[in-house]
């Protein structure tokens, strides 16, 4: 297995469709017309490989829930998560790019939720959940801001996240007032 960073240079929609084809989740003929056909029918050749991208990722990530229910001690597993991280150059060695990251997991994970709790039939825990998404998210990226900030002193960047960590606190807030709710209905029932 390869442990070096990922080069920078943007995989080819032939390069994404041949490691779907690999996995079995590709049907076209992976050819430049093809590809151009796709492209034009879905709004253009970003568009495309965007859609690529994300259906290779989807592929992936359920090969990963799927790998990650074996039973595996915490070392190996941590060691095994730990290699996304690398392949992309973040790590102990960078852990702003680390963050960010993670960051953009929580921000991907948390819009299905926010869709779902936007429907007034949804009841408070969605809504809750999509709460304590947002504090993690807002968290994360003072955990990015601050980490530097205080290793070199730097009250003024500190400080600055002060909004940020009252606008988590009320999304934690949030997130307790709505498990309440539904605790309060449970209790009304007898549960």
């Amino acid at each position: 297995m390869n442990n070096e960073p990922a080069e920078a240079v943007p995989a080819s929609v032939e390069q994404i469709a041949a490691a779907l084809i690999a996995l079995g989740a590709y049907n076209g003929a992976n050819t430049p017309t093809g590809h151009a056909q796709e492209a034009a029918r879905v709004g253009g050749e970003d568009v495309y490989r965007i859609r690529l991208l994300n259906a290779l990722l989807g592929v992936v990530q359920g090969q990963a829930m799927s790998a990650d229910s074996r039973p595996l001690d915490d070392d190996a597993k941590i060691g095994a998560w730990d290699e996304q991280y690398h392949v992309i150059g973040a790590g102990e060695n960078d852990l702003a790019r680390m963050i960010a990251f993670m960051q953009w997991q929580v921000l991907r994970a948390a819009m299905p939720v926010r869709r779902s709790a936007q429907h007034p039939e949804t009841g408070p825990i969605p809504i809750a959940a999509a709460h304590a998404l947002d504090a993690v998210q807002m968290l994360l990226g003072v955990v990015a801001v601050s980490r530097d900030a205080a290793a070199t002193g730097d009250v003024d960047t500190l400080t600055a996240q002060a909004d940020r960590l009252r606008d988590a606190r009320v999304s934690l807030e949030n997130t307790i007032g709505n498990i309440d709710a539904l605790l309060n209905m449970l209790d009304s029932v007898d549960l």
